[in-house]
């Protein structure tokens, strides 16, 4: 999609998040909305009243009030460490995954050493 066809869309709506399916702790495949994306993945909203999570499941019996909560700053989420890259996420889903879990180790290991890590390049 092109930067000017983003442009009129996100002027229009206040949410717009990417779908994609993750495996969970205890191994099973879920589907989450990406609802903060990157360069790859196009997801965002408009400012909330709270924060909004990262990650929220998508389930058929609940997913509006899941959004509604989540858009209040009421809904937690889905915990960043809970989830991986399962046979069904989407390329573009897993490499957004895999760079936010090297972001979030890298800020753990630059809190535990009191100051800047050094950053690996990660292999795929």
């Amino acid at each position: 999609m092109s930067n000017q066809a983003r442009a009129v869309i996100e002027a229009l709506v206040d949410l717009f998040f990417f779908a994609d399916y993750v495996k969970d702790v205890h191994g099973g495949t879920r589907r989450i909305l990406i609802t903060e994306g990157d360069e790859s993945i196009w997801a965002g909203h408009r400012k909330c009243a709270g924060k909004m999570p990262r990650f929220l499941p998508l389930e058929e019996d609940n997913g509006y009030e899941v959004i509604s909560e989540a858009f209040l700053g009421e809904h937690p989420g889905v915990d960043p460490l809970e989830i991986g890259i399962s046979k069904q996420t989407s390329a573009t889903g897993a490499k957004f995954i895999r760079g936010l879990k090297a972001k979030d180790a890298l800020k753990k290991q630059e809190k535990k050493k009191g100051g800047k890590a050094k950053r690996r390049r990660v292999s795929k």
